[in-house]
């Protein structure tokens, strides 16, 4: 596996909502784990486990966003700093959670992490 070196410093506010976004295999949740709590990170692997008993059970996606997204929801509602660890590949979804932060007035935050696909698919090779 090739090593990646970040090249850019990031400061987030201490309320809000930060979106990870990043190909499979980027690092996306190696950066949280690295960077947050692990009170304030919510992963779609980890809600398609819970939904389905499987993190990499596609078809539980829907069930597994809906309930992130009552999660996160509610975190930002009481100002609660939170973390999207998912994909968030298209425009929409990162609309989605964009449009959560604007409902309850806190700042959203995209962090899009960019590796070369090379490392991505070693990464996911080696899980």
């Amino acid at each position: 596996m090739t090593p990646v070196t970040p090249s850019t410093t990031i400061t987030v506010p201490d309320v809000g909502l930060v979106v990870l976004a990043g190909a499979p295999g980027s690092g996306k949740s190696t950066f949280a784990r690295a960077h947050f709590a692990p009170g304030e990170v919510f992963s779609s692997d980890a809600f398609r486990a819970l939904v389905s008993g499987d993190a990499s059970d596609q078809g539980a996606s829907a069930d597994a966003f809906a309930a992130m997204g009552a999660i996160v929801s509610a975190r930002a509602k009481r100002g609660l700093f939170t973390v999207v660890d998912a994909t968030n590949s298209s425009r929409a979804d990162r609309a989605q959670w964009a449009q959560v932060a604007k409902e309850h007035h806190v700042p959203a935050t995209l962090v899009i992490i960019d590796v070369p696909v090379g490392v991505a698919l070693d990464r996911v090779t080696a899980r």
